[in-house]
């Protein structure tokens, strides 16, 4: 294997770059990490409906909202995915993007199960479930298409990468270079209150 050769957008912003010299894209991934040894021992997993099901009724039933009413309301959201739905794993090229206007993952977590705890009525109860947390990762440049790397290519030379995301399939233990804990303060989207890490 080649020397890694790792490309960080936020250094070379405004320069014209071809991503096929390098081996890897570092990119962040925010969340609410409950147990750092799953993610050290089995990378980033993305979800399947069984494993999904069982997250949300793990961390959404409670004395207001029953198992019935979660798997019912789970249904309706996994169904609206639509059978060409394939999970993956979201991560950002920029790690103060998810300090700021993507703020809600450190708040609450995963986006299905954000969405399905706000039908539900319970969206804060996630607020106390893991530490917020932004995994940095190097991306194999092989797990990204080709028509995605373009994008990226044209992003980075007109500084438009603050909200570029990539997805891929899974990262492995061994891509995760650094696991953060931010502190301070952050806005909730969708309370606009402040929001401690």
């Amino acid at each position: 294997m080649k020397d890694k050769k790792i490309f960080i957008a936020d250094k070379l912003q405004g320069t014209k770059v071809n991503l096929a010299d390098y081996t890897h894209i570092r990119a962040y991934h925010a969340c609410r990490i409950e147990d750092e040894n799953v993610y050290r021992n089995k990378g980033l997993v993305a979800f399947n409906r069984e494993s999904a099901l069982k997250d949300a009724i793990i961390k959404l039933r409670s004395g207001k909202v029953t198992e019935l009413e979660i798997r019912n309301q789970f249904n309706l959201e996994w169904e609206s995915l639509g059978t060409n739905y394939s999970p993956q794993i979201w991560l950002m090229l920029e790690k103060a993007e998810l300090l700021g206007k993507s703020c809600h993952y450190l708040i609450y977590g995963s986006e299905f199960l954000n969405c399905l705890a706000m039908r539900l009525g319970c969206r804060d109860r996630l607020k106390t479930i893991g530490r917020p947390a932004i995994i940095v990762c190097d991306i194999p440049i092989k797990c990204i298409s080709k028509l995605r790397l373009q994008g990226l290519e044209k992003d980075i030379w007109h500084r438009n990468t603050a909200d570029r995301s990539i997805a891929v399939c899974n990262v492995r233990p061994q891509d995760i270079i650094e696991i953060i804990y931010p502190t301070g303060t952050v806005e909730d989207p969708y309370t606009k209150f402040q929001y401690n890490l």
